[in-house]
């Protein structure tokens, strides 16, 4: 066949294949024998397209294949206009690779030959047959057992699921994917599930163990322990294997009295709150006035006995709806739902004390035993169910020392503490619902009275209360630990807002921001990390952060505290010792500590030994500030409340002043306003 009429049948073969991609290009005639090939032969077989000229392509097709691209010819010659065919195909260095073709007719019926494309599939074969091998081998591995066994690829979606999915959450193997997976996992357990995963991949042949709560079909919960092993240097798995196993019963009953217990209790009491029902419902803990004395009397055995009774009990005088759970060793928890009120809530925990009216029968003897309650009803608006629980404990402990049989509602317990309860439970709240803001007080050059920067301050926007300042609740954040997250959500909204304000006003991207550092912070081990991750992220250069330090935070632990300020200095960013001359020991702490600023406390400035009051105050004031300057600091004066303080401090050559005199505290939009029009704002 010429040049030309070879020029033409590729012609056709474009027109016929357009859009299919590229491969190798046969031209054959009606008995396989090559008139034409493509040079890029070369590249997939290995051969030189001459040498495969005038040869019929059979000759590099193993034997086995050669009927099967015979008929595919004839059929193509003879009939279909389009043919697909897979054969293997011999390279020269003796490999045989599997080939997909497509065959069109070409020329007229007098003289009519094939073109034949074809493209390296052999990868694709590979993965195919291990993957079929994989499958066989899960299959006959979870044949018998009840794991639910799942195999992740190498891009994170299920390769294989085991039959027993069905069984163990209701989902066909098929339609248990990936995203449905994930999507069963309860919210709060996803992302811990995800970060083993990825820690997993790192490191082949590794293993760890995780606890799930997946939603079956069925709409309820099933608790799975995860084992996952990676696996991807396995060719035949290629892929990092789960077993799930359902422990739902075994963590969630009391083994003793077949009841729930208290992780189960607590799901349920979550599940509650998260409803947001106009229905009341309430925690009821329930405790054996005499279990203590029966045990310690009569035995572990018998007591044990008094306990299977009592669920007994309590288990028929529950209302539909209510679970019932063993939470300690001789106290139980109610949940009691759909309740019209608080006093309909006590009433019916007055019906369950009716469960220990009728003696116990114990060792052949009966004994009488009273029920105290500690009762926390969801009119306070939990979200958290360790919160409720947490008060109902507290009603407990209070109906323990009012006497055996007593019935305490945790809103009583709140008002003789002072509303200490309340507070605490409305901060873990608040951090949830962003209910912090920040707000920020100017600082002042002595002299011009220009804005240098601001010092962050936290506020409370409570939803009943209004704003409140942190002197009440500052200190309850501490004891409790919430200061950690308090603070960082102020280091990270003060840092975004200097950076907004540095993009859309001119001259802010001279401002400087005081955050302060709680002692808890001071001692957080990632505490460098978060400074630098927050300056990396808002773009702040490190020398705009100034980050403030009680003397109390140095006292517990001054090498840590040490440590620490070092490596935030390493950062640039600046330290300042606050409210200096409140305590015993602040003059060693300049000496010790790489501080940058001294801030002298407002006592000194506006307080009774002040300024005004004091005729030693300017004396005092002015030597700590010769000895700031001594020290290389600079020295800032808190509390300024009219003009004649602030001319003062400036003749006694202090740097920065900050009060009330010269501005308060206010949101980003009052600031806004301070800022836009000029910098200079004070002594116009």
């Amino acid at each position: 066949m010429g040049d030309r009429t070879t020029r033409e049948l590729r012609g056709q073969w474009m027109k016929s294949l357009t859009g299919s991609g590229a491969g190798v290009l046969y031209n054959l005639d009606s008995a396989g024998r090559t008139a034409y090939v493509s040079s890029n032969v070369q590249s997939v077989l290995g051969w030189d397209p001459a040498a495969l000229r005038s040869r019929p392509i059979f000759d590099i097709v193993p034997e086995e294949d050669q009927e099967l691209l015979r008929a595919a010819l004839l059929r193509t010659l003879h009939g279909d206009e389009e043919v697909e065919v897979e054969f293997r195909a011999r390279h020269l260095n003796g490999e045989e690779l599997f080939v997909e073709a497509t065959m069109v007719r070409a020329g007229d019926e007098s003289q009519s030959s094939v073109l034949l494309r074809f493209r390296d599939v052999t990868q694709r074969k590979t993965t195919e047959r291990e993957l079929r091998g994989m499958v066989s081998w899960f299959r006959a591995l979870t044949r018998n057992s009840g794991d639910v066994i799942v195999v992740l690829g190498s891009d994170g979606n299920h390769r294989f699921v085991s039959g027993s999915s069905e069984a163990v959450l209701g989902y066909p193997p098929d339609e248990f994917t990936h995203d449905a997976m994930m999507d069963a996992i309860r919210p709060r357990d996803r992302m811990g599930l995800v970060v083993v995963l990825e820690g997993l991949r790192e490191e082949v042949g590794s293993s760890a163990r995780h606890t799930v709560r997946v939603r079956h079909q069925d709409g309820t919960w099933r608790h799975l322990e995860v084992l996952a092993v990676n696996r991807l240097d396995d060719r035949t798995i290629a892929g990092v294997i789960l077993y799930l196993r359902d422990v739902t019963e075994q963590r969630l009953r009391d083994d003793l009295t077949d009841l729930p217990n208290r992780i189960l209790f607590v799901d349920r009491l979550q599940e509650a709150i998260d409803e947001r029902s106009s229905a009341v419902h309430a925690v009821a803990l329930l405790e054996l006035d005499r279990f203590a004395l029966v045990k310690s009397s009569l035995g572990t055995e018998v007591a044990d006995n008094m306990l299977v009774q009592f669920a007994r009990r309590i288990r028929r005088a529950a209302k539909e709806g209510w679970t019932i759970a063993r939470v300690g060793e001789g106290q139980f928890a109610a949940l009691l739902t759909g309740l019209e009120s608080g006093a309909d809530a006590q009433a019916q925990v007055q019906e369950l004390g009716g469960t220990v009216e009728e003696p116990f029968h114990l060792a052949a003897q009966e004994v009488y035993s009273g029920l105290t309650v500690g009762l926390a009803l969801s009119t306070r608006k939990y979200s958290r169910a360790d919160a409720m629980l947490r008060d109902a404990e507290g009603a407990l402990q209070k109906a323990r020392v009012q006497g055996s049989g007593e019935v305490v509602v945790n809103t009583e317990l709140i008002q003789t503490r002072g509303g200490r309860l309340l507070l605490e439970s409305d901060l873990i709240g608040a951090i949830e619902r962003n209910e912090f803001r920040v707000h920020y007080q100017p600082i002042y050059d002595a002299v011009s009275r220009a804005i240098r920067g601001f010092e962050a301050l936290v506020r409370w926007e409570h939803p009943r209360d209004g704003l409140i300042l942190p002197g009440r609740f500052i200190g309850v954040a501490e004891e409790t630990g919430l200061i950690v997250q308090i603070g960082e959500f102020v280091l990270r909204q003060a840092c975004e807002q200097l950076a907004l304000w540095s993009e859309q006003i001119a001259g802010a991207d001279e401002l400087t921001m005081a955050v302060n550092l709680s002692t808890l912070q001071l001692r957080d081990e990632e505490i460098v990390n978060r400074v630098a991750a927050v300056l990396l992220e808002t773009g702040i250069e490190a020398q705009r952060l100034k980050l403030e330090i009680t003397e109390t935070a140095l006292i517990d632990r001054p090498g840590q505290a040490g440590r620490t300020m070092s490596l935030l200095k390493d950062l640039g960013v600046g330290l300042a010792l606050d409210d200096f001359g409140t305590g015993y020991s602040s003059l060693s702490y300049l000496s010790a500590y790489p501080f940058d600023v001294l801030k002298i406390d407002r006592a000194f400035v506006s307080g009774p030994r002040g300024l005004d009051e004091w005729h030693r105050g300017r004396k005092l004031i002015g030597g700590i500030i010769q000895l700031g300057h001594a020290l290389g600091l600079d020295v800032v004066a808190e509390g300024v409340e009219d003009e004649s303080q602030a001319q003062i401090l400036a003749e006694l050559d202090c740097d920065i002043l900050q009060g009330y005199h010269l501005a308060r505290p206010g949101s980003p939009e009052v600031i806004e306003r301070l800022l836009q029009p000029k910098r200079r704002v004070m002594g116009s």
